[in-house]
């Protein structure tokens, strides 16, 4: 089931291409983050960007990532389609898009704006 649109509206938004948001304390508190590059500097960052399934679609996304030195993590990935988010492992997404769950993963994610030396993609963390 989709993410209702009145929660949607008010928690998450529409895509926007290139949004970066770093988050700055562990209450979830977030603001707009400028840098050219993600650093690998082991803080938290919401990103929007492309989350590919293994079948080659694509969707508009929007997950977290943790960049450390020397890996990635990619988690709490929504995908956009038709107007409505999706968590990335719903049967409804699937359904919606004629795919089955073994031909959609692993996903791969690519934010928007690239980690510094590195452009993605990566693979969703389960």
């Amino acid at each position: 089931m989709p993410i209702p649109k009145d929660i949607a509206y008010d928690k998450i938004g529409d895509p926007t291409e290139d949004n970066v948001l770093v988050f700055v304390d562990e209450f979830g508190g977030a603001k707009y983050f400028d840098g050219k590059y993600i650093p690998h500097d082991g803080r938290k960052y919401r990103c929007d960007g492309i989350a590919k399934l293994r079948s080659g679609k694509q969707l508009r996304a929007k997950f977290t990532l943790i960049p450390k030195k020397d890996s990635v993590f990619i988690f709490n990935v929504i995908c956009y389609l038709d107007g409505l988010w999706y968590n990335h492992n719903e049967r409804e997404l699937f359904e919606r898009l004629e795919v089955k769950e073994s031909d959609a993963t692993p996903i791969e994610c690519t934010p928007d704006r690239m980690l510094r030396g590195h452009s993605g993609p990566f693979i969703i963390e389960e």
